[in-house]
């Protein structure tokens, strides 16, 4: 996922992610749903790489963070399944910490 089809995939969330930057105030915790077949993981990733990534407010895809996101090997990621509580690679729940 890139910033436009963040933007054209998720306008509520891509807005309320905007605005949270561009105010300096994103929260502690995002909870992002949606109903099935959404592409829910893919935006919770996109914003989790944004946040990591070291160049701008919206992932760039060429820095070390936002490289080493894609090839899961940032140890500040961790993926929680909400259903289960599991930590995994496929789920729609994420923790990022810095």
């Amino acid at each position: 996922m890139n910033k436009e089809e963040f933007e054209e995939e998720a306008p509520t969330i891509y807005a309320f992610y905007s605005n949270a930057i561009k105010n300096n105030r994103f929260p502690h915790a995002v909870l992002i749903y949606g109903d099935n077949g959404a592409n829910v993981e893919d935006v919770a990733k996109y914003i989790a790489k944004s946040l990591l990534c070291d160049t701008g407010n919206f992932a760039c895809e060429k820095c070390d963070n936002c490289k080493g996101f894609e090839k899961k090997q940032l140890l500040n990621f961790l993926v929680v399944d909400g259903r289960t509580g599991n930590k995994s690679n496929s789920s729609s729940v994420l923790a990022i910490f810095k």
